[in-house]
């Protein structure tokens, strides 16, 4: 058996006009035909105070006398009121597209805003003006203004959406994207921190150096030279045979070793072997790319001794 109720009518909810036309299709889908049963259903879906109101408007005569057409028109005179046709086609007009509104609910907002505007047979072409012109600045705007006049409203709004999908898409590409060559100056220079590591017999600074530095700052040095063995001749860490195996020990005056190596060498703090100081810093497997150069001055505090091979 077809449902013969339908929603309750509340004035604020939604106009008139629009629960007429939801009511009809009702009546369709129902098979709803007899006059009196359209009536019955439509003063059982009012609420009280607007079937009070019906029947005020009615008076004399009862709400169910009259025919469905003829209590619509009551209902519609009363809640649609005088609309100013001028009026509307001044809000249509004012119409903008907002900054992040889709196409598709611009197009749907100024539809909405031209059925009390009553344009008649120039609608299409009303519509297809404002579409366009009320577009705020984008690239779509620019792709629609490349058309020719004649275009149709199907034809602008089909291609105003696939502008909006291709730029969407392209941006999506856009943020997926990982640029893995680019390097800032800032990490860089923060980088360049190069892991040297002076070599001496008791791990320190050796009284009496002075160094200046002048380098990359951004250096990387091999890790695997910390897994190398201690020399027993230099006190380095490398691979092949040590280039120092026959020099003579400035303190023992042996020969296969330097001072800093040396067993007779314990309290010496003031002293430094001149083979060893281009030693003083081991750059092992070093990949140099100079971004910055600086200048390191290290202040000498006690006298020095440097011997020299003649």
């Amino acid at each position: 058996m077809a449902n013969k109720k339908f929603e309750e009518f509340i004035p604020d909810l939604q106009p008139w006009n629009i629960y007429e036309e939801r009511l009809e299709q009702h009546f369709v889908a129902n098979g709803v035909e007899e006059e009196a049963i359209k009536v019955a259903i439509l003063i059982s879906s009012v609420s009280a105070p607007t079937y009070t109101l019906l029947r005020d408007l009615c008076f004399p005569e009862a709400p169910k006398t009259k025919t469905f057409a003829e209590l619509s028109q009551l209902l519609a005179t009363h809640y649609g009121g005088q609309v100013s046709t001028w009026r509307e086609r001044c809000t249509f007009f004012d119409l903008r597209q907002e900054t992040e509104e889709k196409i598709a609910d611009w197009y749907a907002r100024i539809r909405s805003a031209a059925v009390t505007c009553k344009f008649g047979a120039d609608l299409t072409k009303v519509l297809l003006n404002k579409f366009v012109s009320g577009m705020c600045p984008s690239k779509i705007l620019d792709r629609l203004c490349e058309e020719d006049e004649k275009a149709t409203m199907e034809q602008m709004v089909s291609l105003a959406m696939k502008t909006e999908n291709a730029i969407m898409a392209s941006k999506t590409s856009s943020r997926s994207t990982v640029n893995v060559h680019v390097i800032d100056h800032q990490q860089a220079s923060s980088s360049s921190s190069s892991r040297v590591r002076r070599q001496g017999q008791d791990g320190g600074w050796q009284h009496g150096t002075r160094r200046t530095m002048h380098g990359s700052s951004n250096i990387n040095v091999n890790s695997s030279v910390n897994q190398m063995s201690k020399c027993k001749i230099c006190g380095n860490k490398h691979k092949n045979s040590c280039k120092y195996k026959d020099y003579i020990c400035n303190i023992c005056k042996k020969i296969g070793h330097l001072a800093r190596v040396c067993l007779a060498h314990k309290n010496s703090v003031n002293f430094i072997d001149s083979e060893a100081e281009e030693d003083i810093y081991t750059l092992d497997s070093i990949e140099s790319r100079i971004v910055d150069l600086c200048h390191v001055q290290v202040k000498v505090d006690n006298p020095f001794k440097i011997q020299a091979n003649q």
